[in-house]
């Protein structure tokens, strides 16, 4: 997920990520939470039971939260992004994992069985901040983001999917996404009743 083709998206790292999240067991989601709130990165130990585990979602997460060569955001510290990224994953796996919470924010009483975390990624904020949802069935992670200092040119065709994901919007828009990638493959708008000006368009990832 290093650029990015639409507003909103998952990619591939994200999508990993919830991949993991939604096959950890209770226990080991717990031992996560724990050691999330006991250690300073999202990127420590912890990840050995969290979604930060394989050699690509450190180089996203450095690409997130880092001040060096190829960062996101050199405009904001380095600290301040990991701690959003922190605390958002710690209070979306409280709500994930507990009905009530003590005064100190901390669960209390236990779900009868984790709910799904589902992160997505949102640029052109003016900040760097994140959002945790929680609904009947899952936790959403919105991360809200200024647009990427580096505009990376997206993979070729091989590397990129269907997201899960469609945007609804003015027909000039979804061809000004699809024309922000003119190697890719894109599936037609999908049809909409007549009369409406908006088409819905499914979209990349990567």
């Amino acid at each position: 997920m290093p650029g990015r083709l639409t507003t909103i998206s998952i990619g591939s790292a994200l999508r990993r990520a919830n991949e993991r999240l939604a096959n950890r067991s209770r226990t080991e989601l717990e031992r996560y939470l724990r050691a999330l709130e006991s250690e300073p990165s999202v990127a420590g130990p912890a990840s050995a039971h969290g979604p930060l585990l394989e050699p690509g979602h450190r180089s996203h997460h450095d690409e997130f939260v880092g001040n060096g060569p190829g960062a996101f955001f050199p405009q904001i510290e380095a600290g301040l992004k990991n701690d959003v990224m922190r605390a958002a994953i710690i209070q979306a796996l409280r709500l994930a994992l507990y009905r009530t919470f003590d005064d100190d924010g901390r669960g209390s009483e236990p779900r009868p069985a984790p709910l799904p975390i589902v992160s997505y990624w949102i640029t052109g904020a003016p900040s760097f901040e994140a959002y945790v949802d929680l609904s009947a069935a899952e936790v959403h992670i919105f991360l809200v983001t200024p647009d990427p200092a580096p505009e990376l040119a997206p993979p070729g065709e091989d590397d990129a999917f269907d997201e899960l994901m469609w945007v609804c919007a003015s027909p000039t828009r979804a061809q000004a996404i699809r024309e922000r990638a003119p190697n890719y493959a894109y599936r037609d708008p999908v049809t909409m009743p007549s009369g409406l000006a908006a088409v819905c368009q499914q979209v990349k990832g990567y």
